[in-house]
């Protein structure tokens, strides 16, 4: 069970999708370092951040993310970004796990686009979760609401995402989700990764891509995660 927690967390490395609806256990902590080779309106950038949680309690977990970027063309123009956060389980039982999330951010992208939300803000979240197995083989699924606001700006996004077990240690995962603003821009967009766990550490390589015609954005991820 860890280990699909690890997957769950692992894969979810769009800057405004870290979040899931597990929580740790007491005293348990969980890191994930990222990297983004992005595409957007074919303006390359490179992006890293880091990911962390710490379980409070059985039923609560702090989160904390610290996001860094820069462009190819204008080394010069850089982006940064941080959150904080704290995710309070409502329910778990059956394989079911239900949870709800604020977190306060400030962000200074590197791009404009509405998603970045640029400014202090909060962000509030709505997630439930299912994990076990079937047929004998190790499965989960999710779906989240999110709502991030500030002075002039306000997001909505709604995610789903499925992972299984391919092959002994790797993993695969796919997850989908749509972004929508005030201002009528929308985002869709689709982002797959597989997942090699070894006894201490978890490896992903993954692709993702803008399924909404009117916006342009691909994007290669490598990353590294820990539970310890």
């Amino acid at each position: 069970m860890k280990w699909i927690v690890v997957i769950v967390f692992g894969v979810l490395s769009a800057a405004f999708a870290e979040a899931a609806p597990w929580v740790r256990e007491p005293g348990e902590t969980y890191a994930r370092l990222t990297f983004n080779h992005t595409w957007a309106e074919h303006a390359p950038d490179w992006r890293a951040d880091l990911y962390t949680e710490y379980g409070l309690s059985k039923t609560r977990t702090l989160t904390f993310k610290h996001e860094a970027s820069a462009s190819y063309k204008t080394p010069s123009e850089r982006g940064e970004a941080w959150q904080i956060g704290l995710r309070q389980q409502l329910y778990r039982g059956y394989g079911l796990t239900a949870s709800f999330e604020t977190t306060a951010f400030q962000r200074r992208p590197l791009t404009r686009s509405p998603e970045d939300c640029l400014g202090t803000g909060l962000e509030v979240r709505s997630g439930l979760a299912w994990s076990g197995q079937i047929v004998r083989h190790p499965l989960y699924v999710y779906g989240e609401t999110a709502w991030r606001t500030l002075a002039d700006c306000d997001l909505r996004r709604a995610d789903f995402g499925l992972g299984t077990q391919l092959y002994s240690a790797l993993w695969g995962h796919i997850e989908v989700w749509q972004a929508r603003q005030r201002t009528y821009w929308r985002s869709d967009k689709l982002q797959a990764e597989l997942i090699w766990r070894s006894e201490a550490l978890a490896y992903s390589v993954g692709y993702r891509t803008e399924l909404n015609a009117a916006y342009e954005e691909t994007g290669l991820i490598l990353a590294i995660s820990r539970i310890w």
